[in-house]
């Protein structure tokens, strides 16, 4: 799992979350994932998190994105991350509530 902080504005942050393979056979063997914002260190930990992004990369991709150093790039190679993103708001996508245990 590899997580890129992006700022969108003053004192906000846009957490991309980048899983690999060995991060989703964790999961499908019911290890969750955990994310400690206080380990991005300064600014991130003192920042409002504003949004969290999910992306998929293969080991190939993420020795890529691992070595970019350029902010275009940077956001260029995470807009490719995202290349299957669709809207489907009959899947919940869209600006109704998140579902939570027990309310549905």
């Amino acid at each position: 799992m590899m997580c890129v902080p992006l700022q969108p504005g003053p004192d906000k942050f846009v957490l991309v979350v980048v899983l690999f393979d060995e991060s989703i056979k964790r999961m499908k063997e019911y290890d969750p994932g955990e994310i400690l914002i206080s380990r991005l260190g300064l600014p991130w930990a003192r920042w409002h998190l504003q949004t969290i992004h999910l992306h998929y990369a293969t080991a190939e991709e993420g020795n890529k994105l691992s070595s970019i150093k350029d902010m275009a790039e940077l956001k260029a190679f995470l807009n490719h991350l995202a290349r299957g993103w669709k809207f489907r708001p009959e899947a919940g996508d869209g600006d109704s509530m998140y579902q939570t245990p027990g309310k549905n």
